[in-house]
């Protein structure tokens, strides 16, 4: 959603940001271009981790930041006369237009030669044993092509989870204020018809949190946006053991809507509503999921303890925008 009001830059930003993302999901587009497009976003929201990350995956890392997902599970050792395989996880630092070069050319069963990185130097030298090395740049790691698509994979889903938080964090975080109160004073009704007591502890959960990095203040709010979650999808849509069946082009697609599954009951509502921001909500529903890494069970089980007090924030924010726009959502039904 484009509020009214938000200043052009973050306009901008959120446009790039959404554009960047579906070229990435629909495979359009080299994931260097989509690089460039997230460090632009990044750079307008001053998100300077998110700057660094872009710029690294861009330029290539020095070995000691290198993330884990950079690394290719096999290759081999070679120079002229040998070629030894090397089973360790082998560091891919360069950066990502040099990675597309060597993943889109040529036959799957090729390798791309790599100087050995000072990382590894040490590995070599044990997989070579015996033999001596008297010049370095006479030996190369050799790694499969395929491998270098796998991790151009893993970077573009790195960069979806990143878009996903600066999406959320440009909707909600600059709505001008006489417009969320409409739209509060008609959601706090709903919830409090619809799950009083959840919506209680909620407010106190987030009182007590304050500015306080406190973890078991941070881990009760969680607790209350996961119990109103729930509240809510049990008013909605009953759990039910027979999967609903939710149509994504044209094919019918069994939706788990079991009691454990609380954001596909909410998604399964929206579906089941004929109203024209039916696939804007359930689209919400999937970016909420982010929040909890993806993972439904956390919602009726836990929260990671990696979150600090802005991200709870956040997370009571859009929990109560997205249970708000569903709780409203069949006044809109034609």
């Amino acid at each position: 959603m484009i509020t009214k009001g938000m200043p052009r830059e973050l306009d901008e930003a959120l446009r790039i940001a959404r554009g960047v993302r579906d070229a990435i999901i629909s495979g359009t587009g080299k994931t260097t271009s989509n690089l460039r497009g997230f460090l632009t976003v990044a750079q307008i929201l001053a998100r300077e981790e998110d700057q660094k990350w872009a710029e690294s995956e861009l330029n290539g890392y020095a070995d000691s930041n290198l993330p884990q997902y950079r690394s290719s599970s096999f290759g081999y050792v070679s120079d002229d006369k040998v070629r030894l395989k090397m089973s360790h996880n082998i560091p891919i630092a360069s950066g990502v237009a040099k990675m597309e070069s060597y993943s889109r050319k040529g036959d799957d069963n090729t390798y791309v030669k790599l100087a050995v990185r000072p990382a590894i130097k040490q590995k070599v030298s044990d997989i070579l044993g015996s033999m001596r090395i008297s010049n370095w740049d006479e030996i190369t790691v050799d790694v499969p092509r395929i491998e270098f698509d796998g991790i151009v994979d893993n970077i573009e889903t790195e960069m979806i989870k990143r878009l996903n938080k600066m999406v959320i964090e440009i909707t909600y975080g600059n709505i001008p204020y006489d417009i969320f109160k409409e739209f509060q004073e008609k959601v706090d009704k709903k919830l409090a018809d619809s799950a009083p007591q959840a919506v209680s502890a909620l407010n106190t959960a987030n009182e007590m949190l304050g500015i306080s990095e406190d973890p078991e203040r941070v881990a009760a709010v969680a607790l209350a946006c996961r119990r109103l979650i729930k509240h809510v999808a049990d008013e909605v849509f009953q759990a039910r053991k027979e999967p609903y069946m939710f149509e994504i082009n044209g094919k019918q697609i069994p939706l788990d809507v079991s009691d454990a599954k609380t954001l596909n009951r909410l998604a399964a509502y929206v579906d089941s509503l004929k109203i024209p921001s039916r696939k804007q909500l359930i689209a919400q529903v999937d970016l909420l999921r982010q929040f909890y890494s993806g993972d439904e069970s956390v919602i009726n089980k836990g929260i990671h303890g990696d979150i600090g007090n802005a991200e709870a924030r956040r997370m009571v924010l859009y929990t109560y925008v997205l249970l708000g726009d569903i709780l409203l959502a069949k006044e809109q039904q034609i």
